[in-house]
């Protein structure tokens, strides 16, 4: 089934239809069984046995890194909706990868902060500024915090 009964109306699944009627069609008048032979015919792939196999390569490779993602995913939905959270569905990912990738920035950043920290960074800045500009930059006294919070 395309979509569900009545969803769409009779005309858009009868187009449909026709749609897919006419593509066998065409294939079969150009020689081919199906249309996916037909389509993938000028292709790399050249048949759709060749992309079954490819496709499943693929899968075979990434089987396991794709487990332990999807390990990784559940359990962070689990630390974030707690015990009763259920498996991971398709609309979960996005978030939990940005839960996750966001907790890899964060560290990430903290650990590259040990080798630059914000003094030599500065420096650099105000090296570049200088010789790229002839801007210098010097030290001045921060206003009191009281004066900030009251703007």
């Amino acid at each position: 089934r395309v979509c569900e009964a009545g969803q769409w109306g009779g005309a858009a699944l009868e187009v449909l239809e026709d749609l897919l009627e006419r593509r066998a069609e065409l294939a079969r008048l150009m020689g081919r069984g199906t249309y996916a032979e037909y389509a993938l015919e000028d292709k790399v792939a050249c048949t759709p046995a060749r992309v079954k196999a490819f496709l499943g390569s693929v899968r075979d490779r990434l089987w396991d890194k794709a487990r332990k993602e999807l390990d990784l995913l559940s359990m962070w939905k689990r630390d974030f909706e707690g015990r009763q959270a259920g498996p991971i569905e398709a609309w979960d990912k996005s978030f939990y990868m940005g839960l996750v990738r966001s907790q890899q920035t964060a560290s990430d950043a903290a650990s590259v902060s040990d080798y630059l920290p914000i003094s030599a960074c500065l420096g650099g800045v105000a090296l570049v500024l200088e010789r790229a500009f002839g801007v210098s930059l010097r030290s001045a006294p921060l206003a009191p915090l009281a004066l900030v919070a009251s703007f």
